[in-house]
């Protein structure tokens, strides 16, 4: 009874969080996960003919869906609307809770989907075997999913006990790092897209089949084939000892849930000592410097931002060495561009990470030039070393001598135009976050506007991109001339540019939060929708779902236009790279080749200009 009672909490928070925005994305992700599920049964179906080939295909696909299911409770560190501890002062047993609880894990597209790609192939293969098959079937495909569903419970659990353990920051960022670096890189694998689809037609290894099988996503594989063949003991030893893995980690889970409560109920002492010193970033005792130490401490120990700056550097490290499997060595010299960009997304509202803690910069006078350099400083002191360094020693170790004006002009243009705009976006458009002391254990960065924040975050990367533009420009111009000293003169520029676009923007930002600091504070503590209900009186209205989908499909076809159909393919075009992949223009006859790159660039500006002025737009009727 009390199960069901927490299911339907759970059911109501998601009748009235799915709407706008997040209906639009949730039937994506519903679509996303039928066509893997579709996948999955096709696989199933396509090799029923061969029973041995069937068992190591479906068991991969089967160790895919469980991979997936931990990796989504490393990243998304679970569900924060229901927790154990909102159920503490009511007369409930920690079994019951828990028990609620797991019935808030079965619901929501994930767990449906999932169930449907375990249930569907297993009776597709087992009508192939015989109908005491098909029986079976049945419960140990539910037993393989609740499994699943509990394993990944657990992960999430233990990342919330060690969320601030350099362990959990580490791993949160390598794997936020890989799916990142493969969403820009994923193409480069064609070579390995093929190996896997010759051992579809084929089969895997035996070792692999094996191997897959014998890990619990595959023992229900095992159950259908041992009643197929009538040896009723395997097949029921196999449901008996399913069933006792599902108990063993839903015990492990209440257990882990129970300590979790008295954890959130009780105080520890803090181990650090008040006034240590012991940091390693104690330079001088000035005030700037003080605040850069402060700074170079917060990048260590803010979970939100170690983990962006961890991120960015295995972003980088993986945008580089993905594409070796694949035979390219001309991303090598980029892995530095790539760390800084990534880092400069989130950095765009680096006031926000500290919270409502500028009250404290306030209420010094003449305290505003010495934060906003002081962070510019600590900035460079962070990205700069290893950008540089990985620039200049890739580049020369993969001997991709066209891209040394490239990089030259390019990476100081990026490294000082954001450390310009960490300061000159996070003043004027600042958006808040989560206060320090309410942030819950997720990687994802949350506010009381998470729509503005993914908004402020692709300005960022615009802007960004932007700022690599004029140098690009320039060298490109010397190479389509055949000019060495204009792709020189793009160094000098980007050189120059790193270097006057920091102090302008330093600049605007200290005027700014000399004038204007009192209502940057107000912001940050009440959040924007209150400043405008106070100014306007009017309540703030969402996009209508139509034209939030049109401009979403901007964006994306504007990205996806402008950086690999456009600027790369323009790249590969120019240094002679003989590999098509999935470039629209490289397709072409070569006199059409360098035309249609430049068209496609021009068309993804244009998508992108035209998303901001229906943003605009809509905003102004507003």
């Amino acid at each position: 009874m009390v199960g069901i009672v927490i299911i339907k909490m759970k059911l109501a928070i998601l009748s009235h969080s799915f709407t706008g925005n997040r209906a639009i994305w949730l039937a994506i992700r519903a679509l996303l996960g039928l066509m893997l599920a579709g996948a999955t049964i096709w696989l199933a179906a396509s090799s029923m003919n061969e029973q041995n080939q069937a068992a190591g295909l479906v068991s991969l696909a089967f160790f895919c869906w469980m991979i997936g299911w931990l990796l989504d409770g490393l990243l998304r560190s679970g569900d924060e609307s229901l927790q154990t501890h909102h159920f503490t002062l009511l007369p409930l047993s920690s079994w019951q809770v828990t028990l609620g609880l797991f019935g808030t894990v079965c619901i929501g597209v994930g767990p449906v989907v999932t169930l449907i790609a375990y249930t569907l192939p297993l009776i597709i293969i087992a009508t192939k075997i015989s109908l005491l098959a098909i029986i079976i079937a049945l419960p140990v495909a539910l037993l393989q999913w609740i499994g699943t569903l509990l394993l990944a419970s657990i992960i999430t659990e233990v990342l919330h006990a060690q969320a601030k353990s350099r362990l959990a920051t580490e791993i949160a960022a390598i794997l936020l790092g890989l799916l990142l670096a493969l969403a820009f890189t994923w193409w480069t694998l064609f070579p390995l897209f093929e190996s896997i689809s010759r051992m579809i037609s084929s089969g895997p290894a035996p070792l692999l089949t094996r191997l897959f099988i014998l890990l619990p996503s595959g023992w229900g594989l095992v159950a259908v084939n041992a009643a197929g063949a009538h040896t009723w003991p395997s097949a029921l030893g196999i449901l008996i000892g399913m069933t006792v893995w599902c108990g063993l980690l839903f015990f492990v889970w209440s257990r882990l849930l129970r300590r979790q409560t008295r954890a959130l109920l009780g105080t520890r002492p803090s181990k650090s000592k008040a006034g240590s010193t012991r940091e390693g970033y104690q330079l001088l005792a000035t005030p700037l410097f003080a605040v850069i130490s402060k700074e170079l401490i917060m990048w260590r120990r803010d979970p939100w931002r170690a983990r962006f700056l961890r991120m960015a550097f295995w972003v980088g490290l993986f945008s580089g060495t993905i594409p070796l499997i694949g035979g390219w060595t001309s991303f090598l010299p980029w892995m530095g561009a790539f760390m800084i960009i990534i880092i400069a997304i989130p950095a765009g509202n680096i006031y926000a990470f500290d919270g409502s803690a500028l009250w404290l910069n306030l209420g010094i006078p003449g305290s505003e030039r010495i934060d906003i350099r002081g962070r510019q400083l600590a900035w460079l002191l962070l990205v700069a070393p290893v950008t540089l360094l990985l620039t200049l020693t890739l580049t020369w170790w993969s001997q991709q001598d066209w891209a040394w004006p490239w990089v030259l002009a390019i990476v100081p243009a990026l490294l000082g135009g954001t450390a310009g705009l960490l300061a000159l976006v996070s003043v004027f458009l600042l958006v808040p976050l989560t206060e320090p002391w309410k942030r819950n254990q997720s990687p994802i960065v949350t506010g009381p506007d998470n729509g503005q924040i993914t908004l402020q975050m692709r300005l960022m990367l615009l802007l960004v991109i932007g700022l690599g533009l004029p140098p690009a420009v320039i060298v490109l111009a010397g190479t389509l001339l055949h000019l060495p000293n204009m792709q020189w003169f793009g160094v000098l520029v980007g050189i120059g540019e790193g270097i006057l676009f920091p102090w302008w923007s330093g600049r605007l930002a200290i005027q700014r939060l000399e004038e204007r600091g009192s209502e940057l504070l107000n912001v940050m503590r009440h959040g924007k929708a209150v400043q405008m209900k106070r100014a306007t009186h009017t309540q703030h209205e969402e996009l209508p779902k139509g034209k939030s989908a049109v401009i979403a499909l901007l964006i994306i076809s504007g990205i996806l236009a402008t950086i690999p159909q456009g600027i790369v393919a323009l790249i590969f075009n120019l240094a002679g790279i003989q590999k098509r992949v999935w470039f629209a223009a490289l397709y072409l006859p070569p006199p059409f080749q360098l035309p249609a790159s430049l068209i496609f660039l021009l068309l993804g500006i244009s998508a992108l200009v035209g998303a901001g002025l229906l943003l605009k737009s809509s905003r102004k009727k507003r």
